[in-house]
């Protein structure tokens, strides 16, 4: 989200907003590398999208579901897995 970002950034914090699949570790592995080519990080913000989920509750079904719970359970798992064989 843009407003997000800049609010951010009028606090100084530095921004660098990058589109990657959050399960994928290979993804995952190269955008923190190019975050990193801009400075050490200090912390990390993500969003899951799902393509096509703009669905009324009442009609999503268990494949959309799986998928969405995927990105945000499977995702944090490995965001925390690069980042901690990175900075621990």
């Amino acid at each position: 989200n843009e407003q997000w970002t800049r609010s951010l950034e009028a606090l100084g914090a530095k921004c660098l907003v990058i589109s990657a699949d959050i399960t994928d570790v290979g993804q995952m592995e190269a955008a923190i590398a190019q975050a990193e080519a801009h400075g050490k990080i200090h912390g990390a913000f993500y969003s899951t999208a799902i393509a096509d989920s703009l669905t009324l509750i009442s009609e999503l079904d268990e494949k959309i579901c799986e998928d969405f719970l995927a990105a945000k359970l499977d995702g944090v798992e490995v965001l925390e897995k690069v980042l901690h064989e990175r900075y621990h």
